[in-house]
Formats: C-alpha cells, structure tokens, sequence
C-alpha cells in the first residue's frame, strides 16, 4: 500500500507538471500601470505557444473597467495563433482601472 501511495503522489506531480507546461503571456499591451491611453483602448496579449481563439467567450476572456464596468467586445488572433487581440464594443473612462481576466 505505501508503494501505491508513492506511485499515485509520482504520477499526481508529473501530470501537474505536464498541465503547467511552458504555456505563458510574453507581453500585454497597454502594459500594466499605464496612463497615456486613450478610451478607445485596444488590448493585444501576445502568448509563448499557439492558442485556440475558439476557447475564449465571455467566460474564459473579461475584460471590466473600474467605473465604466464589465466591456464586451471582439477578440481575434494573430501572429500564427500567439496572440489574441481584444476590440471593446463601447470605450472605457479616462484613467480607469482596467482588469482583464482569462482563463
């Protein structure tokens, strides 16, 4: 039994490993803290590895203003699938927090 237990925690942290991955953002434009961007701000991610732009929705991709609140837009790829780039449909406020979430 102990040896079952040892060989379950082995494959547990190798399948944890291999979801981690090196799947990762290089960069976000604007970049985080920035204050010199107009309203009708577009954000562009920009990944290490190719993503299915299929698997972003109003779930898995949000983006909300600290006043002007939750932004619904178009999102398309480019770059060979590396990076998403995110169009809102309404502009934010000037000098807002804005938070993007994916998952």
């Amino acid at each position: 039994m102990k040896s079952m237990n040892g060989l379950f925690i082995l494959i547990a942290l190798n399948l944890q490993a291999f979801a981690q991955g090196n799947f990762g953002v290089i960069t976000v434009s604007p970049p985080s803290q920035s204050m010199n961007f107009l309203p009708t701000l577009e954000i562009t991610i920009n990944f290490n590895s190719e993503v299915d732009i299929t698997s972003f929705n109003d779930t898995t991709f949000q983006v909300w203003g600290r006043w002007s609140g939750v932004h619904k837009g178009t999102i398309s790829s480019f770059n060979n699938n590396t990076s998403i780039h995110f169009t809102p449909n309404e502009n934010l406020f000037y000098g807002e927090q804005v938070t993007v979430s994916l998952s």
